[in-house]
C-alpha cells in the first residue's frame, strides 16, 4: 500500500471527525450565549447591557476562549467555596 491510498482509504474518517468536532464548538458556543443572555436577565433590568453582554459574547467568544490558567484554578475556587459553606452552616 502506498500513501496515496492509505489517505484516500482514511478520508471520510477525517471528514467526519472534523465534522463532528466542529459541531460540538458550535454547541459550546451557543450554550455559552445562551448562558450569558440569562445570566445577565437575572443580574440586570437594562436591555441595552442585556443586548450588549450577548453581542460581545456573540462576537468575541470564539476567538478568546477561557485561558488554561481558568481551568487550574478551579479546584482551588471550589474547595474555598466548599469550606466557606461549612463555615456559615457552624455559625
Amino acid at each position: 500500500m502506498d500513501l496515496e491510498s492509505i489517505l484516500n482509504a482514511i478520508q471520510p474518517f477525517i471528514i467526519m471527525f472534523a465534522a463532528l468536532f466542529a459541531a460540538f464548538l458550535t454547541a459550546v458556543w451557543v450554550s455559552v450565549i445562551i448562558w450569558t443572555f440569562r445570566d445577565i436577565r437575572a443580574r440586570s433590568r437594562d436591555v441595552f447591557a442585556q443586548i450588549l453582554a450577548t453581542l460581545m459574547v456573540l462576537l468575541f467568544f470564539p476567538l478568546f476562549p477561557f485561558p488554561p490558567s481558568t481551568f487550574r484554578l478551579l479546584p482551588w475556587a471550589l474547595s474555598s467555596i466548599s469550606l466557606s459553606a461549612k463555615r456559615q452552616s457552624l455559625i
